[in-house]
């Protein structure tokens, strides 16, 4: 049994099952062609003659995948094993982030259906499927149902939206997703709300943002983000490719009890990644991005929530998604060691972006410094727009007062670096 890989809407090739999990091979009738860095799945998977194995392809199969808890009740329901990448993709690979779609082998090529022969969701069943920990996501009769992937941890969904009718459908292979929902979750409570707030703030400060509005859907208050890597609008979008600077750089994030240590990708590995793309004006903007992850406590990993949108042989940087203060629920980021006294944690985090992103100390710090400022007044203002506009939460408030605080104490550490006789407090 094996699955047929199209990307964009072109047979590409196979993916099979090994032993430890999925290989893939590329199709013999794009070996030969001039573009076959157009055709390959991956920036870690070029197009080659010999099939990939398990070990070459589990970061790519992985980060479409979802983790954790999600992915166990996902599982769960399919009755299959959660190491099992080839049964899941099999399953879940028919909607995928990027232009990439999995058919089982033998299935008619992803075409444009009908619009009106969409399974279009009514309310109730909306409501059902947006319900935080919700069973019964799947059902056996209706093929259709839940079939796409999204990597992470949190319950979301991936639908195709028609704004002309107001309604929802679930995606097929010629009908991609325009549009990913995420409901509020009790895990982390207040969380759509403070990620709205965190994605305006960014944007303030001249950060390209997934394009992010709040919801209320089928009676449930939802995040809504309309997908970069599509073009067009509804039933009649058309799906570009994208992969997580993860993928790219052929690192698995630990989504299996018994899988391998996670490497995540350093920030030097991500700037070396936009820069071997022909990025380079995009490493700005990741050095900028990482300030502002670090200011407002947005303690993700940068491989995992940033991404290259390719046009062909280029890419591109895509717009930020996922930005979220997750410190205020207890998430940490690891702080450097600081030797001597006192210490400046902070001064050492930038710094050592500034030095993988291999740019001048001196003027970006300065940038840094700005960039703080200008982010922390554009925190301030969009709670005060949240509190107008009747979305305000008390994490608001607690990540304004890390965000401020952190700019305090910042100003702090940039003391000890005034040479004696130059205001320097003693």
């Amino acid at each position: 049994m094996s699955l047929d890989v199209y990307l964009h809407g072109v047979p590409v090739g196979s993916l099979f099952r090994t032993n430890g999990g999925c290989g893939l091979a590329y199709a013999p009738q794009i070996l030969g062609r001039g573009d076959t860095a157009a055709m390959a799945v991956s920036r870690s998977l070029p197009v080659r003659a010999e099939p990939y194995d398990a070990d070459a392809t589990r970061p790519y199969i992985e980060g479409l995948l979802p983790q954790g808890e999600r992915r166990r009740r996902i599982a769960r329901e399919l009755a299959l094993d959660t190491t099992d990448r080839y049964a899941l993709i099999a399953e879940l690979g028919s909607d995928c982030p990027g232009a990439v779609v999995f058919q089982r082998a033998g299935e008619p090529p992803p075409e444009p259906p009908d619009p009106d022969s969409l399974a279009w969701l009514d309310e109730d069943e909306l409501h059902a499927v947006l319900a935080p920990h919700g069973e019964g996501l799947f059902e056996r009769d209706d093929g259709r149902r839940m079939r796409f992937s999204l990597p992470g941890e949190r319950h979301k969904l991936a639908l195709v939206r028609d704004e002309e009718n107001e309604r929802w459908a679930w995606p097929e292979p010629g009908a991609p997703s325009t549009h990913i929902l995420k409901p509020e979750a009790p895990e982390y409570p207040e969380l759509i709300g403070l990620e709205m707030a965190c994605t305006l703030a960014y944007r303030a400060v001249g950060l390209p943002v997934a394009h992010t509005s709040l919801e209320e859907i089928a009676g449930r208050p939802v995040l809504v983000s309309k997908r970069f890597d599509r073009w067009g609008e509804g039933p009649g979008a058309e799906r570009l490719h994208q992969e997580s600077l993860s993928q790219a750089l052929g690192r698995a994030p630990d989504a299996e009890d018994d899988g391998p240590v996670r490497e995540d990708p350093s920030v030097a590995d991500c700037a070396g990644l936009l820069r071997a793309v022909g990025a380079e004006a995009d490493v700005h903007t990741l050095l900028l991005a990482n300030f502002c992850d670090l200011t407002i406590g947005n303690n993700s990993c940068p491989g995992v929530n940033r991404a290259l949108l390719w046009t062909g042989r280029r890419a591109m940087l895509a717009p930020l998604y996922d930005i979220a203060a997750t410190e205020v629920y207890g998430e940490r980021r690891p702080r450097p060691l600081v030797v001597g006294a006192p210490p400046a944690p902070f001064l050492v985090d930038l710094g050592q972006t500034i030095s993988e992103c291999d740019f001048e100390f001196q003027p970006r710090l300065i940038e840094a410094v700005e960039t703080m400022n200008r982010l922390c007044i554009a925190f301030s203002e969009t709670v005060e727009l949240a509190y107008g506009e009747d979305w305000y939460t008390t994490m608001m408030d607690e990540a304004l007062q890390n965000v401020t605080a952190r700019v305090i104490d910042f100003r702090g550490e940039m003391e000890h670096l005034r040479p004696p006789g130059h205001g320097r407090r003693d």
